[in-house]
Order: C-alpha cells, then sequence, then structure tokens
C-alpha cells in the first residue's frame, strides 16, 4: 500500500525519514503466540499527576511489545513499521527498517535517515551508510561526541572573538523567539550557532568490531562528522546531557548549508513523536486491540498505521482539489463525470431483443441510409468526407 501511494506522488521526490521506537504498553494478562508470559522493561517514568508536572521520575515495570516506525515529516505518512517484544533492543531491527522503507518509496526515493539516540551502533550505522547517509545524536558518554564538543567549543571561542576559524564549520541562522502574551508579546531576532566538525575518528564505527586491533600502530580508524549546536535560541535552558547537541553523520559536513542540513534533520525527529506516535495512540486508540492477545496487538498496529497512512494521502488530495477548484479547474468526480460526457455525447446507444451496440451517432445514420457529406472518424479524431450512397 506504501509503494502504491509512493508511486501515486503522495511522498517527496526525496524523502528525509525518521525512525523511533515507541512502547506498545499492556498488562500481564495478554496471551502471546508461544503461551509465555508477557515481556517487562523497567522504565523510568513521571507519575500521571496533573497537578505536579515536575514530580521526579521512577523506576516502572512496563508490559507489552514495542513498534519500530520509519515515518515520512514531509507527508505525515509512514513508510514502514515492525512490531516485536517490548524487551528487544532497539537495533535489533534497525537495518531491516531501512531496507523496507526503501523498498516500499521505490528505488532512489529515501534520501537520508534520522535516529534516535538509542540506535547508535558503529557496526548497524557502517552497514546503514552504504544504503543511505544517517543522522544520529550522539550520547555523552561516546569519546567521539567530547571530540567534538571539545573542537566545537575551541572553534566557537575563536568565533566570538572575530578570528578565523580553520578546522571548523560555522553556521548561523536568524531564528524569531516570541515571549510574553497579549500586550507584552514581543518577537525577538535571535541567532542559531551551529559548529560544523569534519573527520572525527571514531574506533566502534566499522563493518566489524575492532577489539584488540586498536592498540595496534597499523590501525587506522573511520571517520564521522559532527554538527554541534552551541546557541539555539528556540530551546535555551536544556539539560545537562543534552547541552551542546552533537548529531553525528556520515553526510558531507563542508558548508555551512551542509551543517544547517544536518541540524534541521535532528529537527524532523520532532514531528514523529507528535504525528506520528502519540497520533496513533491518542487519536487511532493504538493500544485498544480488539482483545487481549499478541495476534491482536500486530494485527491492530498494521490496521492503525495503515489507515494513518490512507487518511493522510486522503487529506492531500482533497487539499489539491480544493486549490485547483479556487483556480477555477475541474477536479476529482466533477472533472470525471464531464470526461465521461464530453467522450461519448457523439455515441448512441441501439438495443434489438437482446443485443445492443453502441454506435457513433454518424455511423447509425450510415447504416439507416442516410448520405452525409462528413463524419468524425473515432481513430483519428479529425473529419473525413464520405461516400454517398455508402451502405
Amino acid at each position: 500500500m506504501i509503494g502504491i501511494l509512493a508511486r501515486a506522488g503522495f511522498f517527496p521526490k526525496k524523502v528525509h525519514a525518521v525512525v523511533d521506537c515507541t512502547d506498545y504498553e499492556t498488562t500481564p494478562k495478554y496471551r502471546t503466540l508461544d503461551g509465555g508470559p508477557v515481556s517487562s522493561v523497567t522504565r523510568k517514568k513521571r507519575p500521571q499527576h496533573s497537578h505536579n508536572r515536575h514530580a521526579p521520575k521512577i523506576a516502572t515495570t512496563v508490559w507489552g511489545w514495542k513498534i519500530w516506525l520509519m515515518f515520512c515529516p514531509m507527508s505525515g505518512i509512514p513508510i514502514a513499521i515492525y512490531v516485536d517484544r517490548i524487551n528487544v533492543d532497539d537495533r535489533v531491527w534497525m537495518w531491516a527498517l531501512v531496507v523496507q522503507g526503501k523498498a516500499n518509496l521505490g528505488e532512489g526515493r529515501l534520501a537520508s535517515v534520522s535516529f534516535d539516540r538509542g540506535f547508535w551502533d558503529g557496526q548497524d550505522l557502517h552497514q546503514v551508510a552504504k544504503e543511505v547517509p544517517f543522522f544520529i545524536p550522539g550520547r555523552s558518554d561516546l569519546g567521539i561526541t567530547k571530540e567534538a564538543r571539545r573542537m566545537a567549543g575551541a572553534a566557537y571561542e575563536r568565533y566570538q572573538k572575530g578570528l578565523p576559524v580553520q578546522d571548523a564549520v560555522v553556521a548561523t541562522r536568524a531564528v524569531t523567539v516570541v515571549t510574553g502574551k497579549g500586550k507584552d508579546r514581543r518577537a525577538e531576532q535571535k541567532e542559531l550557532i551551529v559548529i560544523g566538525i569534519q573527520d572525527l575518528d571514531c574506533d566502534t564505527y566499522a563493518a566489524e568490531p575492532p577489539e584488540s586491533q586498536v592498540n595496534s600502530k597499523s590501525f587506522v580508524a573511520n571517520t564521522l562528522k559532527a554538527a554541534v549546536v552551541m546557541e539555539d535560541p528556540s530551546y535555551p535552558n536544556p539539560p545537562e546531557d543534552e547541552k551542546y547537541l552533537t548529531v553525528l553523520t556520515c553526510a558531507g559536513m563542508e558548508t555551512p548549508k551542509d551543517v544547517l542540513y544536518a541540524y534541521d534533520r535532528f529537527n524532523d525527529r520532532s514531528v514523529i513523536e507528535n504525528s506520528g506516535n502519540k497520533e496513533a495512540k491518542q487519536a487511532w486508540k493504538l493500544e485498544a486491540p480488539l482483545e487481549k492477545s499478541e495476534a491482536a496487538v500486530y494485527l491492530h498496529t498494521f490496521m492503525v498505521f495503515t489507515l494513518m497512512a490512507l487518511l493522510a494521502a486522503f487529506r492531500a488530495q482533497e487539499q489539491a482539489e480544493d486549490t485547483a477548484l479556487a483556480q477555477g479547474k475541474e477536479t476529482g468526480m466533477e472533472r470525471y463525470r464531464r470526461e465521461v460526457e464530453r467522450a461519448n455525447r457523439g455515441k448512441v446507444l441501439v438495443r434489438d431483443g437482446d443485443c445492443y451496440a453502441v454506435l457513433w451517432s454518424w455511423e447509425l445514420a450510415v447504416l439507416g441510409g442516410m448520405q452525409l457529406r462528413w463524419h468524425f472518424h473515432r481513430k483519428r479524431g479529425s473529419h473525413f468526407g464520405a461516400l454517398r450512397g455508402c451502405a
């Protein structure tokens, strides 16, 4: 079905997809396919108290399944999904999701993929890079993330002092920040500053784990690029673990446009959370299967995201038709009826008992013995002279 929508033009020519996982929470009373207990994990969650939204998170046991979703933020259409037990690692279906999404969209349509931090794995990302460029936030405990932030910090200091920056690329963008409400509402222009770093060594980014080869003098590590956010007016007070956001990628990082491109790919991830996961759970009742069983979970998940894709395509078609109607163009069923009427206005239906024929009006006239000066040729679409006395 996704392939049909892709061929019909409901996706952009180049799709920058985002990938994320979401829990499908159930109870331990669900029936599984193998008869075993429902899988569970321990998550740190904030208690659901409306009067205390900043309550500290506590360890909570969660039962159920997990959904891997590839999503198109531009069209709002799901591209590919996988469903598995909730205790399965995010990276298990990472490569399969990329392969399935690329097949659904068609050759050459998938331009890039953005992942969450939980998908970080050097071997899997190295495999993904052979098919499509990836963008993923670097974890704070990774050596490549620490090195990228150190180099970006040094380049940022030189930039602030007005000195030339040679080993990094500085990208800026004006951002409008709105504060206050009513009469106190103020719109202020601030600057987004992102530093691009090239050729960062990453020991684990390889086809196979390097293991003890890292200590060898002849070992040459593969490299990645990074975009480090130094100033983001839209996110002024990030948590300590998210300060100086670092987006790692295998794509180019040579111009300011490339640096901002990496930043925008990370920003696209917010769309999948709001228009994908939350929309499916709240509006489409994703976590309410027909019965309490694993088979119903699989069936309900695929049905929900299928309907979400069809509804997004229907809305896009409706919007395109409304735009065309506003321009005075015929669309949809009205256009189809007019085309059918125009194509058949020169035809007649002749019936004799159980037999019937659909004839052009000039054919009926000729069969009736009339002499015509000219008639419309049904194959060539032009007028030709008719012989007198033909039968």
